[in-house]
């Protein structure tokens, strides 16, 4: 009996990492819903009304990328990851799929929360994208991004959507599914809210 309940406590913990993602604090207690959803509540209203910060940085390739990347798009859609976060990866292949079946007007961009000041992470970002063939840019986030929104950002992954001026659209979308084409349709129906929102 007792192996039976760890076995099963073993699996609740496993598929709430994957329905959710990764989290990088753990004062949420599975067994309190009202707690848990006022901190998805507090999740979201943290990236209402932002703008994010003018940055100048690098690639995970070693371009130069800068928030202009956002004027020629009514939306970008933003996927904030890190190496070491499994549900992260894995729906890095629908990502890329995604990418390829964006229409003109929507872009989509990633930025990598471990590749700053260290190679290695940047070789491993490389790789991931290069598996997953995903082809859209990886961000390295300066310090300007750090401070002023990866600050705000608890759990992973977590993606966000802005328009054409880097200001916020929407809501944040936080965790990530197993289902590759659930995952897409998903997030193209994200993104056509996002648009209608903007009248585009």
């Amino acid at each position: 009996m007792k192996n039976k309940f760890t076995v099963l406590i073993l699996l609740l913990v496993t598929l709430s990492t994957v329905l959710m993602g990764c989290r990088n604090d753990s004062n949420i207690e599975v067994d309190d819903s009202a707690k848990v959803e006022e901190e998805v509540n507090q999740e979201y209203n943290k990236f209402e009304s932002l703008t994010l910060p003018k940055f100048e940085t690098q690639t995970i390739s070693g371009e130069k990328i800068t928030s202009d990347i956002f004027k020629n798009h009514d939306i970008t859609m933003i996927n904030v990851f890190a190496t070491w976060c499994s549900p992260c990866v894995a729906e890095m292949p629908a990502l890329g799929e995604l990418y390829k079946e964006l229409p003109e007007n929507v872009n989509l961009v990633g930025i990598c929360i471990d590749t700053r000041d260290d190679k290695n992470e940047v070789k491993l970002a490389r790789k991931i994208m290069r598996n997953s063939r995903a082809e859209f840019d990886v961000i390295i986030p300066n310090e300007e991004l750090e401070k002023k929104f990866l600050s705000l950002v608890d759990a992973l992954p977590t993606t966000i959507f802005v328009d054409s001026q880097g200001n916020i659209v929407g809501e944040v979308i936080v965790g990530a599914g197993s289902d590759k084409d659930k995952l897409i349709k998903h997030y193209k129906e994200e993104i056509d809210k996002r648009l209608e929102l903007l009248n585009k």
